[in-house]
């Protein structure tokens, strides 16, 4: 006689339960650990850029860690869109000659020009003519020092 033997293993599942009563504060916990977990692997890789590729890692470290000067981007920022108005008006005005003298340009018509680079933001009420005067007075502070 022959007998057959089978080896292995069985599994029964039953799948039951109950909800209660809804808790805001589990609801909360779900947001707070899927935030977690969705955050934990940007900030492994931003770490893994900073210390862990060599010179790379330096290069990339020094542009996260730059000092940001408010007040010299500010005036920089400032000069060059004055400087794009102007050429635009120069080719405009169908190629008309500056004078070249190399006298100072008035505060008033660094403020007049300013108000019309930022005419949109002025008038959405984003700007207004007191904020446009600071930044005027940033710029030529800044342009006085590299004198």
């Amino acid at each position: 006689s022959r007998f057959r033997h089978s080896y292995g293993l069985s599994f029964q599942t039953v799948a039951h339960g109950s909800i209660r009563k809804l808790s805001s504060s589990k609801i909360l916990t779900v947001i707070v650990n899927s935030i977690v977990m969705i955050m934990f692997p940007a900030r492994v890789i931003y770490f893994i850029i900073l210390y862990g590729v060599g010179l790379l890692s330096e290069i990339y470290y020094k542009a996260a860690n730059d000092d940001l000067s408010v007040h010299n981007s500010v005036s920089g920022v400032g000069v060059r869109m004055l400087n794009a108005m102007c050429a635009f008006k120069s080719l405009e005005s169908n190629g008309q000659k500056w004078s070249g003298t190399g006298q100072s340009l008035p505060i008033a018509d660094v403020f007049e020009g300013m108000c019309l680079v930022l005419e949109n933001h002025m008038a959405n009420g984003i700007l207004d003519d007191v904020e446009v005067a600071q930044l005027v007075a940033c710029m030529m502070d800044n342009l006085d020092q590299d004198i």
